[in-house]
């Protein structure tokens, strides 16, 4: 590969990491604390903190999994319980339980970004004469 292909191989990269990682702390604080602390706040629990994901996927389903919040009871000890579970009936909004998967925002991120990458660079480059 040409040096301008590294070049361009890297800023995609890095700025698909920083997408994913801006869109996963955008949801955690907008969606997921929130919805965690209410659920805490109704049960008599005392928030601790959120937990994305696991990125393993053996044993259950991944769509099924939004991550856990963390309480602690009055008794002192820890209780995990699904951010799924403490959404309500019907669990997060897709795009939000989308937006909290880290795997899955860099992989629509890194594709974006470089589809915008290409768009510019094909814009800005000099056109051959045919």
């Amino acid at each position: 590969m040409k040096p301008r292909h590294w070049i361009n191989l890297i800023v995609v990269s890095l700025a698909a990491g920083l997408l994913a990682l801006f869109s996963v702390r955008w949801a955690m604080a907008s969606y997921a604390e929130p919805t965690c602390r209410k659920f805490g706040a109704a049960n008599g629990l005392t928030y601790v903190d959120y937990t994305l994901p696991d990125m393993n996927y053996q044993g259950h389903s991944p769509l099924a999994s939004d991550g856990d919040c963390i309480y602690r009871r009055p008794d002192g000890t820890v209780r995990n319980v699904g951010l799924y579970t403490a959404s309500g009936t019907f669990g997060a909004p897709l795009l939000t339980s989308f937006a909290l998967r880290p795997d899955i925002v860099f992989g629509f991120s890194f594709i974006a970004v470089a589809l915008v990458l290409a768009l510019i660079t094909r814009a800005v480059s000099p056109k051959k004469a045919a």
